[in-house]
């Protein structure tokens, strides 16, 4: 079916998202899916903001209020699309045992969904790599970004944190991660491994944006908040208390990062043999035990206020959140390197804002054209695993070879 603006209208437009007056009660599953994809939209807008901030402004206001705060609200992007990634895990994982599969299947299937995410973390860096016409070393193209950490998190996850209703494991490991991301930042990983791999492990690494460590403690809270808040949807009046309770296990975790806060600034720990090194003052333990307050709150006021948000029906936002690793993917190019040969760091914040909002207009429309068409390159992408070769069927429908179908 060919394009046209029709198709958006049909996407701004979905009936039956809610059913009688409107009381929490009365919320539907399909909206339940509603307000987890419009939260991932709303870090998708704020992506958008955000990254053109850091491309297009001019040197001379990094540094004031708006730069302050455009800073801050990029602390919480990725966190919210990790956090999402191990919620949706386990939104997976419960759709299936509703309808009685195989859940061997589906962990098989999300290992292959985090190593198409993986591949295609680095595919995107070799690909700014080309358009920067291979400026500088090969080894750019070997970052670690957030679709590595998804994607490697989709690898690895379901195997030591299989989503269930009280995961121990998955609290245990999101601490867990947490304190590794504090140790590891003063282990110098990368004068012992490759610069590649130590980018997975350290910040201190020129390779790493993201790494996983501390940057799948987030994934872990997703699968521990998901577990915990799934078998309540048929419970609507618990419900509200679960969201309610974690509200209050928000200060919980906030007076736990104040203290930690203040063991670091007052009291220095020394670990014994640690390379000599000891715990920085303001130590990353405390900035993750800051950002999944941040992240929970706002996740949770949204879900309460979810019924009066669905009446407004903010079917781009949603749109968003439905195609944000196209989004993703593609608004990089749009930013940093076809925008960014002619508006690097020549904007001021009035320029930047409209230039944001002309670039998240722009993938609204070319989300829709995604929307309708993902279906048919899921198809591909299915048919190219159970063949067992996925480069030899790329190539095949790249060359248009008929003798080799792949849908």
């Amino acid at each position: 079916m060919a394009f046209s603006f029709g198709s958006i209208r049909a996407c701004l437009w979905t009936p039956g998202l809610l059913s009688g007056a409107g009381s929490m009660t009365e919320v539907t599953q399909s909206s339940r899916i509603l307000f987890v994809d419009r939260f991932r939209g709303l870090a998708v807008v704020a992506m958008f903001f955000v990254h053109t901030a850091v491309a297009w402004l001019q040197p001379r206001y990094r540094g004031g209020d708006y730069w302050y705060w455009s800073m801050k609200v990029s602390g919480l992007v990725a966190p919210s699309f990790l956090f999402l990634a191990g919620l949706a895990m386990v939104m997976a994982v419960w759709r299936v045992r509703a309808k009685g599969g195989d859940e061997r299947a589906l962990r098989r299937h999300l290992v292959r969904r985090g190593f198409e995410i993986w591949a295609l973390g680095y595919a995107l860096h070799f690909t700014f790599w080309a358009l920067d016409h291979f400026w500088g070393p090969w080894t750019k193209s070997l970052r670690v970004d957030v679709l590595h950490c998804i994607g490697s998190g989709l690898v690895v996850l379901p195997w030591i944190a299989w989503p269930r209703r009280y995961n121990w494991s998955a609290l245990a490991l999101f601490f867990l991660i947490a304190v590794l991301g504090q140790v590891f930042y003063y282990i110098p990983f990368q004068d012992h491994v490759p610069s590649a791999l130590a980018g997975y492990v350290t910040l201190r690494s020129h390779q790493a944006l993201f790494p996983v460590v501390p940057n799948w403690a987030w994934m872990a809270l997703g699968l521990v908040v998901g577990g915990l808040w799934m078998p309540l949807k048929d419970r609507p009046e618990r419900e509200v208390l679960f969201w309610v309770g974690l509200l209050a296990a928000m200060a919980v975790l906030q007076v736990t990062a104040f203290y930690s806060h203040w063991l670091y600034y007052y009291r220095p720990v020394y670990v014994a043999g640690l390379w000599g090194y000891g715990w920085p003052r303001r130590g990353l333990f405390h900035l993750v035990m800051i950002k999944a307050v941040l992240v929970l709150g706002l996740f949770a006021l949204m879900r309460l206020a979810a019924v009066a948000l669905d009446r407004l029906k903010h079917r781009p936002i949603v749109l968003l959140g439905e195609t944000s690793l196209f989004v993703y993917s593609v608004h990089l190019m749009f930013v940093y390197h076809i925008g960014g040969k002619y508006l690097k760091r020549r904007l001021d914040p009035m320029w930047q804002f409209v230039g944001a909002c002309i670039l998240a207009l722009v993938m609204f429309v070319l989300a829709v054209v995604w929307y309708r068409k993902r279906r048919a390159v899921r198809q591909w992408l299915d048919a190219a695993w159970s063949k067992g070769d996925i480069l030899f069927a790329f190539f095949a429908r790249l060359m248009g070879r008929k003798n080799h179908p792949l849908v």
